[in-house]
């Protein structure tokens, strides 16, 4: 059981790395650990109520055996939430999301980044979806069937690098490919249409800005930006510019506010010395230009760099505080950015 600490909400966290964070560092979720960011005793600890559980595959697992990876860390997830005694449950139904909240039992949304693991048939969405794929991801920071992912600049002016208006996507030869602006490919279109037709909700990040438009005009559900941040702000490809902005709003979609320093920062570097007060900049500029209904938390924990000042999940609750106590919020806006948003949408995106 999650117990509300000082009576503030519990936060659904977007975006999680952990499945293969612990696999990498050898570590339970269940046990408290000091490897990585997120175990549910720190979850508990910093009023974290549930997470959207990435499923991400490495570049070398793709290239050899996409689905199988995927399975593979489909089944840790359900063993891990049989291992748990009722203290997390696998969510599957907008009504199970909202019992597991009210009740403070964590609530695990399995979720696909980067949609690999789909075969051109299409035909493994209907099977992850009965054993409880709630969320798909159509890329990653590379390209694949379905669509042009963003790379990941290592500094501002250099990707992998390379200057940023060029990009070698990793050939070993070197050679030189314009910088990514294509978006859904017709086979990534299909993707969006069977996954809104089975009540998979889909989700715009590491898309390029096209992929971000191609989605927001496929769509006829709600779609989801679950670990984006505001490009006013750090002018980092990765992140939302106003337009896009107001187009999630506009679907009445939402967008999660990614942790990641160099999504934060206006320098877009890897530095963890970035003080909490940048997260909650992020937040209130997306409050202030579409409104609280398409703000929530999408962190990005267990796979990228965090800001000393939230340094894991444990943290968590001085950015609910932050709110609360720097931004003013009411105890109303505090529910909807914590968790209201990521509910509404989802019982809007699922069947």
């Amino acid at each position: 059981m999650i117990e509300r600490i000082e009576g503030l909400p519990l936060v659904i966290d977007g975006h999680i790395d952990s499945l293969q964070s612990c696999e990498v560092e050898m570590r339970d979720f269940l046990e408290e650990s000091e490897k990585g960011h997120v175990d549910l005793p720190r979850a508990k600890r910093g009023g974290l109520g549930g997470m959207f559980a990435s499923i991400y595959l490495r570049p070398t697992q793709v290239e050899t055996n996409a689905l199988g990876y995927a399975m593979k860390y489909f089944d840790d997830l359900l063993r891990l939430v049989d291992r748990s005694d009722g203290d997390m449950e696998l969510i599957r139904t907008a009504d199970q999301l909202d019992s597991a909240i009210d009740r403070g039992t964590f609530a695990m949304i399995p979720h696909i980044e980067g949609a690999e693991a789909i075969s051109r048939s299409l035909k493994e969405l209907r099977v992850l979806y009965e054993a409880g794929l709630r969320s798909v991801g159509v890329v990653h920071a590379r390209p694949n069937m379905f669509g042009q992912g963003v790379p990941i600049p290592r500094r501002p002016d250099m990707i992998h690098g390379v200057p940023a208006s060029t990009h070698a996507w990793g050939l070993r030869n070197g050679r030189e490919l314009p910088y990514p602006t294509a978006g859904l490919t017709d086979l990534g279109r299909e993707l969006v249409y069977e996954c809104q037709q089975l009540g998979i909700a889909v989700d715009a990040s590491h898309l390029t800005p096209q992929g971000f438009w191609d989605v927001a005009k496929e769509s006829t559900r709600p779609f989801l930006c679950t670990h984006s941040s505001v490009k006013a702000i750090c002018d980092h490809p990765r992140n939302l510019d106003d337009d896009q902005l107001r187009a999630v709003a506009d679907a009445d979609a939402v967008v999660g506010i990614n942790f990641f320093v160099c999504f934060l920062r206006p320098d877009k570097q890897r530095d963890p010395d970035t003080p909490i007060e940048l997260v909650l900049q992020h937040i209130d500029y997306v409050v202030q230009l579409i409104g609280d209904g398409h703000v929530a938390i999408g962190t990005d924990f267990d796979g990228a760099n965090m800001p000393d000042s939230v340094s894991d999940a444990s943290k968590m609750i001085d950015v609910v505080r932050g709110m609360r106590d720097q931004l003013g919020y009411s105890d109303d806006r505090l529910e909807r950015i914590c968790n209201g948003n990521w509910r509404r949408v989802l019982r809007a995106a699922w069947n």
